[in-house]
């Protein structure tokens, strides 16, 4: 079968499911209970539709930006700057090995690479395991324990403190990296002296082994791949992840007091380092682009409970940090207007879960088939975003990726408004001791 047949027939099938949505999304504006509705139910309806109408325009206009993004190309050997990787680490024991393998093996050359590995308190034998490495490959790495464990956000600043290539990897300990990924990742700034930071694609490694990674793996592709590219077209990628991405050394050195010290109403900040860091840099003028070439594999949740946990961090995270970039979008110049409509727009699809989980309830509540319109409109509203993947993944994984769709409604659809009712707890949630031995 031709690409082109798998992509068409893969569009076919969505369009098939936005039929049947479509018949069904009639009964989506009331409860269907044959009684005339509230002036209360009545508002959240209409902002339900107001929000969600908002957010379809803002995806189809996301999507006329997507066809401009292309990745900077790789340079060569002789023009490849000197790099820093720091790799923070905190009860990974055995597995931090791929981790080191990878970038070590990485494609870059060893005389431009210096690798940072910051072992933050571990309680378990990540120590030793790090020290064995360094006997299987003396010089290969720089290693620096801490006396106990005092946060991500630390490590990190001892990691950046530690630094001298001209540009500074991160590197999460779960993480594996493709070969050549650093090459990659740093090719936008080698070419682009306005950028401060590049994201790497993050994908989810064993993404055959289990449904929830299969889900994952078509939702990381939507949130970041989709959702970044288009915000490095704007060039004001809102997160450089923490899992992979690379930045200017002397656009990170004046931030990092001030990044380590931050705190949020009174208290310091331990959660979204990463997204806080591109924030100051924004803020002190530098642009930031997103490379769909670097990528590297990151571990995923195994069990609902873990996703959840995931979750609701990176939103109360989120919440943080959006308060801090509408600061510095009302107050300073960013790279281009539009990308403050791409935040308006981000803005709207938070808020907009609270009107739509409140409708969602009342028509349950008030006819429990209502969930069956209900689900149709949520398979009409991913439409764009799943034909977006289908068309650019070649439909690889399709059906997971709408179960994931109705996976979300059923499921995951709280963790948002919770997330903004709880945005003052800053508990990581999803660090535990992994699993010792040879």
């Amino acid at each position: 079968m031709t690409v082109w047949r798998l992509r068409l027939n893969q569009v076919v099938v969505l369009a098939v499911c936005v039929a049947v949505a479509v018949i069904s999304l009639w009964k989506w504006g009331s409860p269907s209970t044959g009684k005339e509705i509230g002036r209360g139910q009545m508002t959240i309806r209409d902002l339900a539709l107001a929000t969600s109408g908002i957010a379809a325009v803002g995806t189809l206009w996301r999507l006329s930006i997507w066809r401009h993004y292309r990745p900077w190309p790789a340079t060569d050997h002789k023009t490849l700057p000197a790099v820093s990787v720091v790799i923070p680490v905190y009860n990974e024991g055995r597995a931090i090995l791929e981790t080191l393998e990878s970038v070590i093996h990485c494609g870059y050359p060893r005389s431009k690479l210096q690798v940072v590995v910051i072992d933050d308190g571990s309680q378990d034998d990540s120590g030793a395991w790090i020290r064995r490495f360094v006997e299987k490959h003396p010089g290969s790495i720089e290693f620096v324990k801490l006396g106990h464990n005092r946060g991500k956000r630390t490590a990190l600043f001892v990691g950046y403190s530690w630094a001298s290539g001209q540009i500074v990897v991160t590197v999460d300990s779960d993480c594996i990296l493709d070969r050549d990924a650093i090459k990659h990742v740093v090719a936008p700034l080698i070419t682009d002296p306005q950028l401060g930071a590049v994201a790497g694609q993050v994908k989810i490694r064993n993404d055959e082994s289990g449904l929830i990674r299969q889900m994952l793996s078509v939702s990381f592709a939507l949130a970041f791949d989709f959702g970044r590219s288009v915000q490095s077209v704007l060039r004001v990628v809102f997160c450089t992840p923490g899992a992979f991405s690379a930045y200017r050394n002397d656009a990170l050195k004046p931030i990092l007091t001030e990044w380590a010290q931050q705190t949020f109403w009174g208290r310091p900040s331990r959660i979204a380092e990463d997204r806080a860091l591109t924030n100051l840099l924004l803020k002190t003028g530098w642009h930031t682009a997103y490379q769909s070439t670097a990528i590297a594999r990151t571990a995923a949740p195994e069990t609902l409970h873990q996703l959840w946990r995931m979750y609701l961090r990176w939103a109360r995270g989120d919440v943080r940090e959006s308060l801090r970039y509408a600061h510095t979008a009302a107050t300073r110049t960013l790279p281009t207007r539009r990308a403050n409509v791409n935040f308006a727009i981000s803005l709207v699809n938070t808020v907009a879960t609270i009107p739509v989980l409140l409708w969602v309830l009342a028509c349950i509540a008030a006819n429990p088939w209502a969930t069956l319109s209900l689900l149709a409109g949520t398979g009409a509203g991913s439409t764009l975003v799943m034909g977006w993947y289908a068309w650019n993944y070649r439909g690889a994984k399709i059906i997971p990726g709408l179960a994931y769709v109705f996976f979300w409604f059923l499921f995951c659809s709280w963790i948002m408004p919770w997330a903004l009712l709880t945005f003052r707890d800053d508990r990581w949630l999803t660090r535990f001791p992994r699993a010792s031995g040879a």
